[in-house]
């Protein structure tokens, strides 16, 4: 065979085992793992749009006004909980501060919100505090009792408090509805559940803002559609 075919045939095969294990893998029970293993390796790069909370400590500081905490007045805890699972996982390198310490702090101090957020992470002695401001927390379609819709909106701030000023570094807006293809009626869904959902999908997109990682075909559309704690010490190291 010349060489030149013989080439040809060598690349032909190798794409039709590659091919051949992507369906195995994404069609095999209980092989999730691999999948999203290959998924990793196959979306496209997405570059950090913030990186100033690797090795620093950090302290989550989540704001939610009366009509809010009226309705889930744990919003504060579950908030900093998703998001300190997801810097855990996705920024190692980062030392958060326990958040029960936060809102303990928030519940003792009178008009804790009318002070600089950088005075507030001074009070903790961390380098960076992640401001979430939250503007809607719901698990029901606006207008409807029997539809249910996690939606969870809010403000990310992160500040260095360890330079001049107010110390705000980064800024931007984070708008999660779950399932972000609509309202589910009420009898096949639970709030809790879609409460859970939607403070994962929050969570992930917020973290996503501090390391590159990769956008699969499932996180555009989902993008689209969209415009676990530790308890030992006072700091999480990873």
């Amino acid at each position: 065979m010349p060489q030149q075919w013989s080439s040809i045939f060598r690349v032909l095969r190798s794409a039709a085992v590659l091919a051949f294990f992507a369906a195995l893998i994404f069609n095999c029970a209980g092989c999730g793992d691999l999948a999203n293993a290959f998924t990793d390796m196959t979306g496209t790069k997405v570059p950090a749009q913030y990186t100033g909370l690797a090795n620093h400590s950090v302290a989550i500081v989540v704001y939610a006004d009366d009509s809010i905490t009226f309705m889930y007045p744990q919003v504060r805890d579950e908030v900093s909980s998703f998001l300190s699972d997801q810097i855990q996982k996705n920024v190692p390198s980062a030392r958060l501060l326990d958040y029960h310490l936060v809102t303990a702090y928030q519940d003792q101090t009178m008009n804790w919100q009318s002070l600089p957020i950088k005075s507030i992470g001074n009070h903790f002695s961390v380098d960076r505090v992640l401001y979430v401001e939250v503007v809607a927390y719901t698990t029901h379609a606006a207008g409807s009792s029997d539809l249910l819709q996690g939606h969870i909106e809010a403000n990310i701030s992160v500040y260095d408090t360890q330079i001049p000023g107010d110390g705000q570094e980064f800024k931007t807006l984070v708008d999660v509805y779950s399932p972000s293809n609509g309202p589910a009626p009420s009898l096949n869904a639970d709030e809790n559940t879609v409460r859970m959902d939607a403070l994962n999908e929050f969570s992930r997109d917020v973290v996503h803002n501090f390391y590159t990682w990769r956008n699969t075909d499932q996180d555009q559309q989902q993008g689209q559609e969209n415009t676990g704690n530790n308890e030992s010490g006072n700091f999480t190291n990873q």
